[in-house]
């Protein structure tokens, strides 16, 4: 092929339909996302995002209904939280939906990267961003079809990667792909657990049939977990994070983080209640709640306060976001967006197993209240332990000091498949994934899993005296040009779309 001719084969490459794409800005398990331009008379040019799915699963029709049902879903959801669905359509084989673009990052690297850089989203700013999710949903959740009827929409994968805090201070809610509605392209059973385990709520868990209140669980998860700057619900296996659900033992926010204020605690755990109907009746309810604690303590905030602190404290990133959409003449793709799950690794693991216990007094109860200790001797000693524990929180490096334990980090390594070698600093180690590294220095570290069959994967981490970082490779099958992937490569793709 001559000059002209590649040249040529290029410039269709970058076309899809009437939008021209610039590079790609996200990769995921099911779709990928561009930046792209819209074109059309008289000069009418618009920046928008292009998410396209992925070439390997254009021919398997249950990726493909999921990812038509997204777009017929979301695209009947016209609120201001809410991403924004322009078109859905398809070109040869290749399905993509043209949205909104927008110029923010997930809410996953705004905790995961303001924790990193020492300048964590403020108490209150986190809590209005959360109210502001819930104003989405209840509009989604409130949907009817055209004869009034509720289409009984449940979003079920409510998670800091699929919230956007934009540079201006809205807040966006995305990724509509595995929500529950009443009619469907696609008919699925209720007893498919689909979502991100930490964020699942325990009826989901449970397989049993979900509605608006499950996705409340889960922003109370994610408002928890941006008020204490910690994870709630995290455990190397997935079989101990279901049963730390199922169990109900949630803190309140302020044992963890002593600036919370009480009425945020009480807002918290009314919507980590373990019982559904124990919870906040609609996510309207919920964001309401949070705006009158966030009055009430006089900890006021806007979007537009949102705003300045996402400029300052994601600048680099701003100029860098600007730079590129603005050379829309784009020949090389930008450096890949990081995966919205490595941002959350950032995020010190779950502090709340570590002041709770199997009687903690800070079960949630049936009223979403904290339940009172036991009135014998050793849960007073329980409770001082506790009260130990919470103050041993410094909160300018965001570690846990409890006596008795070293000052060596700790890095978890594991991938899915499992069984991969390991290489840290270009150095093999003997352990295979997933493993425990304890005697790593503090300090920045080149991580590599490497699998037979698998493309490579490697990361760059800061490892920190006290903390323990853990990291989960995602390994890509390699698979020969025009093969279809067998069942077991399908299966694990369904896992990771999930």
């Amino acid at each position: 092929m001559d000059a002209e001719s590649q040249s040529q084969a290029g410039a269709a490459s970058r076309k899809l339909g009437k939008y021209d794409l610039l590079g790609r800005i996200g990769y995921g398990g099911m779709a990928e996302v561009w930046l792209a331009k819209q074109r059309g008379p008289m000069g009418f040019e618009k920046l928008v995002a292009i998410k396209r799915l992925l070439p390997h699963l254009q021919a398997e029709d249950q990726f493909v209904r999921m990812f038509l049902d997204e777009a017929r879903i979301a695209a009947r959801i016209n609120h201001t939280n809410v991403v924004q669905i322009f078109d859905l359509g398809q070109v040869d084989s290749s399905f993509f939906i043209a949205m909104e673009y927008l110029n923010g990052e997930s809410l996953a690297r705004v905790m995961g990267e303001g924790v990193r850089r020492g300048t964590p989203i403020p108490e209150a700013f986190g809590a209005l961003v959360v109210a502001q999710m819930c104003k989405g949903l209840h509009h989604a959740h409130a949907l009817t079809d055209a004869q009034g009827v509720p289409m009984g929409i449940v979003h079920r994968d409510v998670s800091p990667q699929n919230v956007v805090v934009l540079y201006d201070g809205g807040v966006k809610l995305l990724d509509f792909g595995i929500a529950k509605a009443r009619q469907r392209l696609q008919e699925t059973t209720t007893s498919g657990m689909k979502g991100k385990y930490a964020y699942m709520s325990p009826e989901q868990c449970s397989g049993e049939a979900l509605d608006a209140r499950s996705d409340i669980f889960s922003c109370g998860v994610v408002l928890w977990e941006i008020l204490t700057r910690r994870r709630l619900f995290k455990h190397s296996s997935k079989l101990m994070v279901l049963k730390m659900i199922l169990e109900g033992h949630v803190a309140a926010p302020s044992r963890v983080n002593p600036s919370v204020p009480a009425a945020l605690d009480r807002v918290a755990l009314q919507a980590l209640a373990k019982r559904a109907e124990d919870r906040f009746p609609s996510a309207d309810a919920m964001s309401t709640a949070i705006e009158g604690a966030l009055q009430a303590s006089g900890a006021l905030a806007n979007p537009a306060q949102i705003g300045e602190y996402m400029r300052s404290a994601f600048a680099d990133d701003l100029r860098k976001r600007n730079a590129f959409a603005a050379s829309l003449a784009a020949t090389d793709l930008p450096p890949p967006a990081p995966e919205s799950a490595e941002w959350l690794d950032l995020v010190p693991e779950a502090s709340n197993e570590n002041i709770s216990f199997s009687k903690s007094p800070a079960l949630v109860t049936s009223r979403g209240q904290a339940a009172s200790a036991p009135s014998s001797s050793r849960w007073w000693m329980v409770t001082a332990l506790v009260a130990i524990l919470a103050a041993a929180i410094t909160i300018g490096t965001l570690l846990w000091v409890i006596p008795g334990e070293g000052r060596e980090p700790r890095l978890v390594v594991e991938s899915s498949p499992a069984g991969a070698s390991l290489l840290i600093d270009g150095k093999p180690r003997e352990e295979k994934t997933p493993t425990t590294l304890a005697t790593l220095s503090a300090g920045q570290h080149t991580v590599e899993v490497a699998l037979a069959g698998h493309h490579p994967w490697r990361r760059q981490v800061t490892l920190r005296a006290g903390e323990t970082l853990r990291v989960e490779a995602a390994l890509q099958l390699v698979r020969a040009a025009g093969t279809r992937p067998d069942a077991g490569a399908r299966a694990r793709d369904a896992g990771a779309a999930a």
